[in-house]
């Protein structure tokens, strides 16, 4: 279940990935589960949904639990997606400054560390009243998505040529083939029709010979 919800926060079904995340909070979890993980997508699910409360509590439940970096440094970005969310920005500032996740207010176009900071300093900025500013951010935060979606598309169009080129060449092997096993049968049934012919011919002048030992005998 946390992998499916994962799969739906990328294919941006926040509303189908919250009915699921409600669901897995309603299960005990299983030992093999890997500690975190499924809280850092369901603070992400739910983020994308406006319910900043909700997401905080969960990021915070995978910023404890967590044991290895990867899944940490992941819990990060809804944690603080949250903080800015419900305004706290002295709290959203210090874990920026904290995590040396830098960003120049006077160039918003300056490189940070990715998508989620720069969205998280939109709402940062709205919740200043720095109306243009965080106008400015979304903006470039939702070039980034769109280029996002447009790269995953070319990649999966390209993969999906791949796949219909593959196709059509392992097609063609098939139809060589069966080609080839029909020019085989051919030549296997010809062979056999030739062999049925010098049976016949064979027992014919057999039979012949016998006719005329028979009559040679009585003569």
């Amino acid at each position: 279940m946390t992998n499916f919800i994962y799969a739906l926060n990328e294919d941006r079904d926040f509303s189908g990935a919250a009915e699921v995340a409600e669901l897995l909070l309603e299960e005990p979890k299983p030992d093999n589960i890997v500690a975190g993980l499924s809280e850092t997508y369901m603070a992400e699910t739910y983020n994308a949904l406006s319910q900043y409360g909700r997401a905080l509590s969960l990021a915070e439940t995978a910023l404890s639990e967590a044991t290895h970096p990867v899944i940490s440094d992941r819990a990060r970005r809804p944690y603080l997606i949250a903080l800015a969310g419900l305004g706290r920005v002295s709290e959203a500032r210090a874990r920026i400054d904290e995590w040396d996740w830098a960003f120049d207010p006077t160039d918003p176009f300056a490189a940070i560390p990715n998508r989620d900071v720069l969205y998280a300093e939109a709402l940062l900025a709205k919740h200043r009243g720095d109306t243009e500013q965080s106008i400015t951010l979304l903006k470039r935060w939702a070039d980034l998505q769109i280029n996002q979606v447009q790269s995953s598309n070319a990649a999966g169009m390209t993969s999906l040529l791949s796949n219909l080129e593959n196709t059509r060449e392992r097609q063609t092997e098939r139809e060589a083939a069966l080609q080839r096993e029909a020019e085989l049968k051919a030549i296997q049934l010809e062979q056999q029709s030739r062999l049925n012919r010098m049976l016949w011919i064979l027992i014919a002048g057999l039979t012949i010979a016998f006719n005329m030992l028979l009559a040679f005998l009585r003569y």
